[in-house]
């Protein structure tokens, strides 16, 4: 059976668009959200296509607050469709304070997210009062999960807490990586004894295709649903002039997944930029 291999995405996808996350509909399109440069709003596109991400008009769904809660950095955003509605997770903090860094959520119950109302419902009380982000969701079963990573209360800078099955690490730059826990089917998710983790990155910054800091990963399939997809964010330069917070040039990208014999996955290295899609 042929289908989509990495030479089939034109990347980078979207330029300067970190974070990225897709959602793929029961309506047939992808939905589309990633962090802006400027740190200052929300977008949504969608595509039947998503080599067509670069050339969709974005809609801003909602912007930050001029001050308070949700008034500057505006990180990570994520769609998801659950039970009828669409919630997308966020973080945010105050201008005052610009790394009390918390976790929100809006919600939207229209059928066509760039459509209808989008409704604050606030910050997600994790049970901690601490720097919060990257929120993601997923379903097992019925069992619904949240997963976010969290520096725990009285922790030093550098100590966080990562609830995830892959996670990125090792700050912004081209240290940037994307490592993986792993957990056997039936175990207790929320037991930290039932995740192992990899000993090395699963995805790294690759000299050779000229691609640095790779992560901040999301999932999505190809229509058909036969294969697995990575969407991702690296630069195409190593070097950074000052703090990599303020450099834009995070590149939303995608490449397709491989499975090994032992049914775990292969993310390869960060595949090389397709010229053409730089003179979009």
């Amino acid at each position: 059976m042929s289908g989509p291999s990495a030479a089939d995405f034109h990347n980078p996808l979207v330029p300067q668009r970190a974070d990225p996350q897709v959602e793929l509909h029961s309506d047939g399109y992808y939905y589309y959200t990633a962090t802006v440069p400027e740190y200052d709003r929300i977008e949504l596109r969608r595509v039947k296509d998503l080599n067509d991400l670069g050339r969709a008009e974005p809609k801003v769904i909602w912007r930050k607050h001029d001050a308070g809660l949700m008034s500057a950095n505006i990180w990570a955003p994520e769609i998801h469709y659950i039970d009828g509605r669409w919630y997308l997770y966020f973080t945010a903090s105050r201008v005052d304070a610009p790394f009390d860094i918390r976790l929100y959520v809006l919600e939207n119950p229209s059928p066509n997210p760039l459509e209808g109302a989008w409704t604050e419902r606030g910050q997600i009380k994790t049970g901690w009062e601490s720097f919060s982000l990257d929120a993601t969701t997923f379903a097992i079963g019925q069992q619904r999960y949240l997963v976010w990573t969290q520096r725990p209360p009285g922790a030093e800078q550098h100590l966080t807490a990562i609830y995830m099955a892959t996670y990125s690490a090792s700050a912004t730059d081209a240290n940037y990586a994307m490592g993986m826990l792993t957990a056997d089917a039936g175990a207790d998710l929320l037991d930290p004894r039932s995740w192992k983790k990899s000993s090395v990155p699963v995805l790294a910054s690759s000299a050779q295709n000229g691609q640095y800091g790779p992560g901040h990963n999301g999932f999505t399939t190809t229509p058909d649903g036969k294969q697995d997809i990575l969407i991702y964010h690296a630069r195409n330069y190593r070097d950074i002039a000052g703090n990599p917070l303020k450099d834009p040039n995070r590149n939303t990208r995608a490449q397709i997944i491989h499975w090994r014999a032992d049914g775990t996955p292969d993310f390869g290295v960060p595949v090389p930029d397709d010229p053409a899609a730089m003179l979009r």
